[in-house]
């Protein structure tokens, strides 16, 4: 009962998450409600944490004047609403002004986040915790100097074979933006590349299931649809992209909605779904999620899924995209839920989502809104993006390499 240091990995027992057994046994009604837009939540008020390794675990409760430890020794209390924070220290505000880690509570942590935690046991065998503490933000390569400006430019869910005749002109018009030199802000000739975060294909089963479904079942008729619709969007798609990478190099990530493996890290999209834009050297067709360099800065990001699904599992649905990227970098693992509720791919030995290093532009695509933050932690100065889906919005992000603006 003395106090004592534990660390393992976050478990979080919630009576929502899905299960294969209980997909099994739902009734078709249940199935044909499924999937309409509904907002997913897999947490509730009733959830257990647990800390574990891959010999024990120990259920967590709450003990008395809680705090948070920031990396780096900084600690947070939690009083209610308010939150203390010493120099240095990042603050990170939920919808309601009060921090998402500003007390021990479980329905605010996700499975997966590796952690270590001061307190005591007690005479139900639980571990009163006193203090947390997360891995924090790594080691991050020096910034470069530039000696000129030059941009970088992000976009996500151009959604190519949907939303009618207004995002089609859109996309024309991005297009015809940066093919053109003189145009817009920024001079075509200061772009050193662009960014596409994933989405940039429409999901045919969508259209067709909203055009031919007969008590909640695709008819044949609509697979043949899809089968059309997929092949008019990955046409589209060819021919922007080729006439995008023919002007300045296109970094194309897979998204969830485009023709690419499910479980992250998703694999690039294959070079034959684009046959005129593949041959072109400035298209590189990567995974999701990314990292890679341009003129010096490193940037890491997904298309969206993994922050999207923290959403789902914790108390943090009104929470901002970038206070959302801010926790993602303090638990060193850009998917800490997966695969729980995440798909991912299994590895036995190394884990591609560790962050062993800190980028200097951390974004996600397809959020419902444009979002930016510096985000200043262990000497790192890292800018957060929320790049908002282009179907929704028409926007699109410039970033500065020189400035981080």
């Amino acid at each position: 009962k003395e106090t004592c240091f534990i660390c393992g990995t976050f478990f979080k027992e919630m009576a929502l998450a899905p299960s294969i057994l209980n997909e099994y046994n739902a009734d078709e009604a249940t199935i044909a409600s499924a999937g309409k837009g509904e907002k997913k939540k897999y947490w509730s008020d009733s959830d257990t944490g647990y800390l574990e390794d891959d010999t024990s675990r120990i259920a967590l409760v709450v003990a008395g004047g809680v705090k948070v430890a920031a990396a780096g020794g900084n600690s947070r209390e939690a009083e209610g609403k308010k939150l203390l924070v010493e120099d240095g220290d990042t603050p990170m505000p939920d919808a309601n002004g009060g921090p998402i880690l500003g007390g021990f509570d479980i329905n605010r942590l996700m499975t997966g986040i590796v952690m270590a935690a001061k307190g005591r046991s007690n005479d139900a065998g639980e571990f009163e915790v006193e203090d947390i503490c997360f891995a924090g933000v790594a080691h991050q390569d020096p910034f470069p100097t530039p000696t000129e400006e030059k941009y970088l430019l992000f976009a996500s869910g151009l959604q190519h074979g949907g939303g009618g005749a207004s995002l089609a002109m859109a996309s024309e018009l991005l297009l015809d933006y940066l093919c053109n030199p003189g145009r817009g802000d920024a001079p075509r000739e200061s772009i050193a590349g662009i960014v596409l975060a994933g989405n940039s294909v429409v999901r045919p089963e969508e259209i067709a299931f909203s055009q031919h479904k007969k008590g909640g079942i695709l008819e044949h008729s609509a697979n043949e649809k899809v089968q059309e619709l997929d092949s008019q969007a990955l046409q589209e798609l060819d021919r922007y992209l080729s006439l995008m990478a023919a002007t300045l190099p296109v970094i194309l990530l897979p998204g969830e909605k485009d023709p690419a493996s499910f479980s992250l890290p998703q694999q690039p999209l294959n070079r034959y779904l684009f046959p005129n834009a593949s041959p072109l050297t400035s298209l590189h067709r990567v995974s999701n999620p990314a990292k890679f360099t341009v003129d010096g800065v490193t940037v890491l990001g997904s298309a969206g899924q993994n922050v999207e699904n923290l959403r789902w599992v914790s108390d943090c649905g009104g929470t901002s995209a970038c206070d959302l990227l801010a926790n993602i970098l303090e638990w060193r693992h850009l998917a800490p839920t997966a695969p729980s509720t995440l798909a991912s791919y299994p590895y036995a030995d190394d884990d591609p989502l560790v962050m062993l290093s800190a980028p200097h532009i951390f974004f996600a695509g397809n959020q419902d809104r444009f979002e930016s933050r510096v985000m200043n932690s262990n000497g790192s100065k890292i800018l957060l993006l929320s790049i908002p889906k282009f179907k929704d919005t028409n926007e699109v992000v410039l970033v500065s390499l020189k400035t981080l603006k």
